[in-house]
């Protein structure tokens, strides 16, 4: 596995083959997400949506008590005394949070211990969440007077529904793993020895499916979110047989044929 140089910086990334996994790096803090951290992820993000050999990315944090438990609040008497300042610290997370869920490669959230405010949404901005049967996840906003926008609402509510995000967001309370696994806030709870594990193998056997078809998936159910109806029948017809044509359809047939596994290239 490579690392990017600089293990102690407060946000890393790293490589293994064809995934890649951002690392939220403050441990003692329980990995609060700093302003300066909002602006490098945003810069790793990017650098990930263009990466055409990066086919999963996976979030983490450092140790074993939190993915990450929110924006560092330590912040908000500089960052949020003034409206322009609360205004400018809304854009940075809510655009941070629109680049995770528009990353074209499926994410998952591996959470250790919390999950909580902003780093809840993160886990609900990714495509799939594996808990630690020890986790705890929520958006306590109540707590702080804090009120976050609708995009975020919109994600929390495809999840749960409308009852269950108003019970969340109005009690600010925090749902251990399994009643979180039985709303649908969580995909995956798991013993917390093996949550990373756990996702790797998962991140593995999405990765050896084909890459163009696994885009697919994510952009379809994304606009089916977005927009219900979706468009024309013939706009339909272009999704469903995007890749006919490919080499990678004829490689998967092929495969199927001679009963072996297929060599996708994302051709």
């Amino acid at each position: 596995m490579q690392s990017e140089r600089g293990s102690e910086a407060p946000l890393l990334l790293e490589r293994d083959g064809d995934v890649a996994t951002i690392v939220f790096n403050r441990p003692r803090a329980r990995n609060a997400i700093t302003t300066e951290m909002w602006h490098t992820l945003q810069r790793r993000l990017r650098e990930l949506a263009a990466a055409d050999d990066v086919r999963v990315v996976l979030f983490r944090g450092a140790g074993e008590r939190a993915l990450a438990s929110g924006a560092d609040v330590t912040e908000f008497g500089e960052t949020r005394s003034s409206r322009e300042g609360a205004v400018a610290a809304y854009h940075l997370v809510t655009d941070t949070m629109s680049l995770v869920e528009g990353l074209p490669q499926p994410t998952i959230a591996l959470i250790h211990g919390y999950a909580v405010g902003a780093g809840c949404e993160l886990a609900i901005a990714c495509d799939l969440r594996v808990a630690a049967d020890t986790s705890r996840v929520g958006i306590p906003a109540a707590k702080l007077n804090i009120t976050i926008g609708q995009r975020h609402i919109r994600r929390l509510v495809a999840l749960v529904g409308p009852s269950r995000a108003k019970d969340l967001l109005m009690t600010a309370r925090l749902l251990e793993a399994e009643e979180a696994l039985r709303v649908g806030l969580v995909d995956y709870v798991v013993p917390l020895a093996v949550v990373t594990e756990f996702g790797r193998d998962l991140a593995a056997r999405i990765a050896a499916n084909a890459p163009l078809t696994v885009r697919w998936a994510k952009e379809t159910v994304n606009r089916c979110l977005d927009d219900p109806g979706l468009a024309t029948a013939a706009d339909d017809a272009e999704l469903a047989t995007r890749y006919v044509l490919t080499a990678d359809f004829a490689e998967g047939v092929r495969a199927f044929r001679e009963k072996r596994l297929p060599r996708f290239t994302g051709q």
